[in-house]
């Protein structure tokens, strides 16, 4: 009799345990299809930058069909060649500015901020020391700003950012009394 009776205590406690926990796939109060092959995580409702209705062109650019990496966005003043989400932790960053010369100005003052949306997080900027700095080998933050100019796009501006983690990440970019905003999801 009590070989049968282990057996079922222990059936009776297992469903009283599991019942209280969550659904396998939920995460909060998003449950997931059975169907779904990734992983929930909050920075997946990110509100990133996405193409324009009209497709944009920086002045000067050699109007194409585009590229299957990213598009243009903004203003002639100031405009970005945004990358397609989700993105890398490290990525180039090419800007364009109406007027713009790389050979007059091939250190541009740009102005860079990087903020987090979907966690808590420090902002960082390449107007202070936070800005660029070492987390062991790796280089985390913004790198400088450098004049460049192709045959295809002419002048623009080059620099780089290495997301300190994955997730929703706002970039503000200002030069010459412009701002822009985008947004990344970073993986």
């Amino acid at each position: 009799m009590a070989s049968r009776l282990v057996p079922a205590m222990c059936a009776i406690l297992c469903a009283c345990v599991f019942t209280t926990l969550p659904v396998l796939g939920q995460v909060g109060r998003r449950p997931l299809s059975v169907a779904s092959t990734a992983f929930y995580h909050p920075a997946s409702e990110c509100a990133f930058t996405k193409p324009p209705a009209t497709p944009f062109f920086p002045t000067g650019l050699k109007k194409t069909s585009g590229s299957n990496d990213g598009f243009y966005f903004g203003t002639p003043k100031l405009s970005v060649f945004v990358l397609n989400s989700p993105i890398g932790r490290g990525e180039k960053i090419a800007i364009f500015s109406d007027g713009y010369n790389w050979k007059a100005d091939p250190q541009p003052d740009l102005s860079l901020n990087l903020k987090r949306l979907d966690k808590p997080a420090p902002e960082l900027n390449n107007a202070d020391s936070r800005g660029f700095y070492a987390d062991g080998a790796q280089i985390l933050g913004i790198f400088p700003a450098n004049g460049s100019y192709s045959p295809e796009t002419g002048s623009f501006i080059m620099s780089g950012v290495n997301f300190p983690s994955a997730g929703c990440w706002e970039i503000t970019a200002k030069f010459k009394g412009e701002a822009l905003k985008i947004v990344y999801l970073v993986h």
